[in-house]
């Protein structure tokens, strides 16, 4: 598809809308990341997933700069910027990986499933910069992707609040890897990288909305063990 481009006082843009796209996706997650960090009941799992949106908005921000800028950036440096998005990318599902081991596996098991995901991360990552080819890392992310999805299939059938709203948003987030890899485009000024942005707002709103139910579940649970704990006291003291 012809890539568009606007001209500003001599200074050429090209793919303004997608790369405004790009830097809406990185305002939410960035907003997202300081609304958590401020949650009156903060955990681990809270904290990773701050880590999740963070290196998300780094990626964004980084294509959008790609996509922008295309016009003054050789080869080489285009390249690298594009292959600093896919990277960060995969960190923010790595981290993601990491809050749904917090809930699925044993705590005895989670330092060793911790390390493996680690070492497929550094693994696919190596490989791909090897290679000069990041779709093996996108193998990687995928994978990262379904467990994420399965672990909160398994935490929402045991009734985890917000669990749900996980599951919607790891499901919408296939939606653009489709609309991409069937270049769906409404015209040149609206095509596929732009209605893919679209979806992955929605995706990250949804995941959002899930970490903010964990977060005021976990409170609730919190004061419930407090109560218990005070009663527990207060009829010893008696």
């Amino acid at each position: 598809m012809e890539k568009t481009e606007i001209i500003i006082q001599k200074l050429v843009l090209q793919e303004p809308v997608t790369a405004l796209t790009d830097f809406i996706v990185t305002f939410l997650c960035i907003l997202f990341y300081f609304k958590l960090g401020k949650a009156e009941f903060v955990s681990r799992r809270n904290n990773l997933w701050r880590s999740f949106f963070l290196f998300v908005g780094l990626s964004t921000l980084f294509g959008g700069i790609a996509h922008l800028l295309r016009f003054y950036l050789d080869g080489p440096v285009h390249k690298t910027i594009w292959l600093c998005m896919n990277f960060l990318s995969a960190i923010s599902v790595y981290f993601a990986e990491l809050s749904a081991i917090e809930v699925v596996i044993n705590k005895s098991k989670k330092k060793l499933v911790n390390l493996i995901a680690l070492i497929l991360l550094v693994s696919f990552t190596a490989l791909s910069l090897y290679t000069q080819n990041f779709n093996i890392a996108k193998v990687n992310m995928g994978i990262g992707l379904i467990f994420i999805l399965i672990s909160h299939l398994i935490t929402n059938r045991r009734g985890l609040e917000g669990s749900l709203y996980v599951v919607a948003g790891m499901s919408c987030s296939f939606i653009p890897v489709f609309i991409h890899s069937q270049k769906i485009s409404l015209n040149k000024w609206f095509n596929f990288n732009d209605i893919s942005h679209v979806f992955m707002m929605l995706s990250l709103y949804l995941i959002f909305l899930g970490v903010t139910a964990f977060n005021l579940n976990e409170g609730v649970e919190e004061d419930v063990e407090e109560t218990i704990h005070n009663n527990s006291l207060s009829q010893s003291l008696h």
